[in-house]
């Protein structure tokens, strides 16, 4: 038995009933229907030729191009090609197989809408959504309500999921959620390119692995370069350490970073703070430099206070393989032929860590403050060293030499070496200064204190001595070849001269006291830093 309906439609069936008035038709048997391109089979269809309508409910298979579609409850409306299959719906396309509660299929545009549940599985790849719609030619499609990506090693939720075959991209907007291995990425809206790998991480975004942490609001990422970017304020973090700012870029590979924008680095580890307006630094190598319009400040704890420095540029990096001349501890003795203060020795060292201030230093910490032209730290011995008109304020006193060396125990200042045209001043009165001149000078600290002074080559002194009362008796002017001064709460307690000294006391109304200073006399109470503010 046979339907024909024009050129376009055609109905074959071993047994056929037609109602004429009705315009309805049955099909029993071998049921096949025809519409242009598109075949179905079938043991039983039900025909409406007014109004060219298709239907059934004991399960067919059509055939639309490459892409077969089976159901139990089918309609179809072959005029405009437009077919809706219900339950146990299966559609088999060249790339792709789909299992739906109910589904829309227009067999002209071979597009699918989800009307329910629906599952899409590739050969590595599955989805799960509750509505959208799949282009079939132009791989096109959009996964709506609890959609869900899986495949062999990702896993991607949305409320919407959109793939767009043609630029292998994966869109997911609103909750978007993607783990990859130890990856794991929320946000807005998150775009996958399949082939550079290449991610956009749109909208409160959160970036997290194995090695990193990572907010912002923009986040461009590359699986296979490993590269990263961020726009917006954004938060970098690594093991201890954690750097902010409005813009960052990072390759995982090199290494190699940038962030530029009130940027705030810190290492809870070493418990420094360092802030700046553009950082560069080098994970793989441990560089970092800090420069900007605004100077780069550090901040670093040490013994329950903090140190303040800024200069120009910052940097800190690891060298590798080197021989470093390191200054050795002191020893002191009643003799002081044990003291040697220019005491070196040469180290050889796989690498130790670095930090340099370039151009105009300053620092504050508490009573203490400085400056100098540039300034080094190393992990090898815990000195800083001070070069370049490097002067010391320490409460009233002042220090100066060509070079400046403090070192550390611990957090605490345990010595100072003032090396060269070395000169320490302390202010008395308004115009009473206390003066101790010598080619080198070692002091040594007790609880950020000067406990005692030695100084070496050509030593002269000019202090002024009270009696037990505070009461000034005269101008004590010493010299001699070598001094050791000792100190108890701030006051001079005890002189030592060795060589051939001399020296003499003279009364307080036979000293001009705005004209005595020694050689190289330069009070630089201007130059210091007395407040944070004054470190910019």
């Amino acid at each position: 038995m046979i339907i024909q309906k024009g050129d376009s439609l055609t109905i074959f069936a071993d047994t056929l009933m037609y109602h004429s008035d009705s315009m309805h038709a049955e099909l029993l048997g071998e049921v096949i229907l025809q519409s242009n391109e598109d075949q179905m089979w079938t043991t039983h269809l039900e025909y409406d030729l007014e109004n060219d309508l298709a239907y059934y409910y004991e399960s067919a298979v059509m055939l639309n191009d490459s892409t077969q579609i089976s159901s139990k409850v089918g309609y179809y409306w072959t005029k405009s090609g437009q077919a809706r299959f219900i339950d146990s719906v299966v559609v088999i396309g060249s790339e792709v197989t789909l299992l739906a509660d109910s589904l829309d299929y227009n067999t002209e545009t071979q597009v699918a809408e989800f009307l329910g549940p629906t599952l899409i599985l590739q050969e590595k790849a599955r989805i799960y959504c509750e509505d959208g719609y799949y282009n079939v030619p132009d791989m096109h499609a959009e996964f709506i309500k609890n959609a869900r990506y899986e495949n062999e090693a990702q896993i991607a939720t949305a409320d919407t999921i959109e793939y767009i075959g043609e630029e292998g991209l994966v869109n997911l907007r609103g909750n978007a959620h993607f783990e990859e291995g130890d990856r794991v990425i929320d946000s807005d809206e998150i775009l996958f390119y399949e082939e550079s790998g290449e991610t956009l991480i749109l909208g409160h975004a959160v970036f997290n692995d194995s090695l990193r942490h990572v907010e912002s609001d923009r986040i461009e990422y590359n699986r296979n370069t490993e590269l990263l970017k961020t726009a917006g304020r954004s938060m970098l973090v690594e093991g201890p350490q954690t750097l902010t700012a409005e813009f960052i870029d990072f390759d995982q590979v090199t290494g190699f970073g940038l962030a530029r924008g009130n940027v705030v680095y810190y290492d809870t580890a070493a418990k420094t703070i360092l802030v700046c307006d553009t950082m560069v630094l080098n994970k793989n190598t441990e560089f970092v430099e800090a420069y900007g319009a605004r100077r780069p400040l550090l901040k670093s704890v040490m013994d329950l206070d903090t140190m303040y420095l800024t200069a120009d540029t910052l940097q800190f990096l690891r060298v590798i393989d080197t021989t470093e001349l390191v200054m050795i501890d002191t020893v002191w003795t009643e003799s002081r032929d044990t003291f040697q203060l220019d005491t070196m020795v040469i180290f050889q060292i796989d690498s130790f860590k670095r930090f340099q201030g370039f151009a105009d230093v300053r620092l504050h910490k508490g009573t203490l403050q400085g400056i100098c032209d540039s300034l080094e730290f190393n992990d090898v011995d815990s000195i800083f060293q001070m070069i370049g008109h490097p002067v010391l304020w320490s409460d009233t006193t002042q220090f100066a030499a060509d070079t400046i060396h403090i070192e550390l125990k611990g957090p605490k200042i345990d010595r100072m070496y003032l090396i060269d045209n070395a000169i320490v001043i302390n202010v008395v009165e308004d115009r009473f200064y206390n003066q101790i001149k010598g080619k080198r000078m070692l002091a040594r600290f007790a609880e950020e204190e000067v406990r005692d002074l030695f100084v070496s080559g050509n030593a002269e002194s000019v202090y002024y001595a009270r009696d037990e009362e505070g009461a000034y008796i005269g101008v004590n002017r010493v010299a001699s070849s070598e001094i050791f001064f000792t100190f108890d709460n701030k006051q001079l307690s005890g002189i030592r001269l060795y060589g051939q000294p001399d020296g003499k006391i003279s009364p307080m109304t036979e000293v001009n006291h705005s004209t005595l200073r020694l050689d190289g006399f330069n009070w630089l109470d201007a130059s210091r830093p007395k407040t944070i503010d004054d470190l910019f």
